[in-house]
């Protein structure tokens, strides 16, 4: 009865409000319970419309997997793909010379085996555990609710990943501006092109941090509802 947030008396009229003049005939609809007073008033259509309000998990874990789905994996390959780009272009110079470029070589093996597993580890396996949230089938999975302590590790992972993602941007950044540490059949342009697709693949993956973190909110914040009540 929202304890320690109205006063008492103000709780008891409202109690007594319902024992004296009770809502009669109420309906539900999903998450709502409302009252009729007209068989065309159209309540069900505008409460339908907002039933991904208080259905939080089923709004959050469809905007992340959207996300994932529609900008991040995309992007992500897109990366991978001027990687392996760059490479053909070069590989014939770094077999014959491995002692030329040697930081750059490291730094582009290192980056691809990492946004290689960053996409099957992380990434689609949270786009695997979206799925029972969509479907509603939450209940039926223990240890697997929205908002549980694995996201948090998702988090960690994601920020770690967005962490050595913009430590090769500055690394390779350095390589065009002094023009000096990469293979000489590496076109600029196209490390150009590396670097901006790295970030926006980081921006991509704050967004999906954010996403995370306002589900985080809502699980709490249901929470001190339900005790509140």
């Amino acid at each position: 009865m929202f304890t320690g947030i109205f006063s008492t008396s103000l709780q008891r009229k409202f109690c007594e409000g319902f024992l004296f003049h009770p809502f009669k005939r109420l309906r539900q609809s999903g998450n709502f319970i409302f009252k009729q007073y007209s068989p065309r008033s159209g309540v069900k259509t505008v409460l339908e419309q907002q039933r991904h309000v208080y259905d939080f998990n089923g709004h959050f874990a469809s905007e992340i997997d959207r996300k994932i789905m529609d900008t991040a994996i995309p992007q992500l390959v897109a990366v991978i793909k001027r990687m392996e780009a760059l490479y053909r272009e070069s590989k014939e110079e770094i077999k014959a010379c491995p002692d030329l470029t040697p930081e750059f070589n490291d730094t582009m093996l290192y980056y691809y085996r990492e946004i290689n597993i960053y996409q099957s580890v992380v990434l689609e396996n949270l786009h695997q555990e979206m799925k029972p949230v969509l479907k509603k089938k939450t209940a039926d999975m223990p240890g697997k609710e929205p908002g549980s302590p694995q996201h948090f590790k998702v988090q960690r992972l994601i920020k770690e990943f967005i962490s050595h993602s913009r430590a090769v941007i500055a690394y390779l950044q350095t390589c065009v501006d002094n023009a000096y540490g990469f293979p000489a059949s590496c076109d600029v342009d196209a490390l150009k092109e590396l670097i901006s697709g790295i970030r926006q693949l980081t921006g991509e993956q704050r967004q999906l941090i954010g996403l995370l973190d306002k589900w985080e909110d809502s699980k709490r914040q249901e929470g001190r509802q339900i005790y509140y009540n």
